[in-house]
């Protein structure tokens, strides 16, 4: 009830732009001006962003009705990928508040290629209630199909692969499917998993190479049952991790226990392998510091240079851009970091 009241509240607070005189039944925006367009398209644009506030902030259940407003009184199509995607965002919130909790978990962030590698995919039921995930649920399908369907719950899980060397960087996909042969079924605050081996021998396994893996799990759909009642969410998806695969022979230019003392190391001794794996072991709190050191170093070596290619690459590397081995295209990229907030200041 409480939700619904905030609904009907905020429907009433969305309909003031579409009550302008003239506006004919029916044909939205028909007989409104091109400004007064404008100010409707301003309006809802802004309501998003303060759904998109909402949803940082912890209240999803506000930014749901507000999503939920744009897209019953709002049908043009200027704005709906961005309702879909942040509808997608407040289910997958509400569902990790009140239901479910999922998690991709390895045992270490960094491997040398070749190492046994366990990839883990945790769900925790985190409601008040017992639930069982099935392994398909039957869907009526009135409108398409006179006969019903069957809908498996199967987990996608992705790999989403970076590989680098010191002048390249290439990307690549990988999806494969998981389903159950039994229902998993969780009491209040119990926990399922499931472990995989990754293979890392295919990655990596040249000097001068780094493989950054992203893996996530999703559910497209889930199903799940409390009581009797069966819910279907649209999408679930698993808290990713991040595997780092390097070559053999890498702990002989690195302190893996301090990288930012390695790279800065490396750039005033000119060692190119220090440089490039150090790059991919730092805490994202070390980044800045890195950046900042490898852009002074940058400066300081002539264009084309061996030590320019290296310092360009961990800047990729830290930064996630790919601006080339193009040494003036960097300087410039960091000058208007830097003077970016001056500008804002000044405004």
């Amino acid at each position: 009830m409480k939700r619904c009241s905030k609904f009907v509240a905020l429907l009433i607070l969305f309909a003031i732009p579409f009550c302008l005189p003239g506006r004919a039944q029916g044909q939205p925006g028909a007989a409104l001006t091109p400004r007064q367009l404008a100010g409707v398209d301003q309006f809802m644009v802004l309501k998003l962003q303060e759904a998109t506030t909402a949803l940082d902030q912890g209240n999803y259940a506000k930014a749901e009705a507000i999503v939920d407003a744009v897209t019953l009184l709002y049908p043009e199509k200027l704005l709906r990928e961005q309702t879909k995607a942040l509808k997608a965002q407040c289910i997958q919130k509400r569902i990790e508040k009140t239901l479910l909790e999922g998690t991709v978990l390895v045992e270490k962030p960094i491997y040398t290629s070749g190492e046994q590698a366990v990839i883990t995919f945790r769900l925790r039921n985190i409601g008040k209630n017992p639930i069982q995930i099935p392994t398909h649920h039957t869907v009526e399908e009135r409108f398409l199909l006179p006969d019903e369907v069957v809908e498996n719950n199967r987990m996608h899980i992705q790999y989403a692969e970076i590989t680098r060397t010191v002048r390249t960087v290439s990307s690549e996909r990988q999806t494969q499917f998981l389903t159950f042969d039994e229902p998993i079924e969780l009491a209040a605050g119990e926990e399922w998993e499931r472990s995989f081996e990754f293979d890392t021998t295919q990655r990596s396994a040249a000097e001068g190479i780094i493989s950054t893996v992203e893996v996530v799990g999703t559910f497209l759909p889930l199903y799940v049952q409390r009581t009797t009642q069966v819910q279907r969410f649209a999408r679930f998806r698993f808290e990713p991790a991040v595997v780092i695969v390097l070559p053999v022979g890498w702990e002989d230019h690195v302190d893996k226990s301090d990288p930012l003392g390695s790279l800065l190391k490396g750039i005033e001794t000119k060692a190119p392998a220090a440089i490039f794996y150090a790059a991919a072991l730092l805490p994202p709190e070390q980044r800045e510091t890195a950046l900042k050191s490898l852009i002074v170093g940058l400066a300081d070596t002539e264009p084309r240079s061996a030590q320019g290619n290296v310092m360009m690459s961990a800047l990729s590397q830290i930064s996630g851009l790919y601006l080339r081995q193009d040494r003036e295209r960097w300087l410039a990229w960091w000058k208007n970091r830097v003077q970016e907030p001056n500008r804002k200041e000044s405004n």
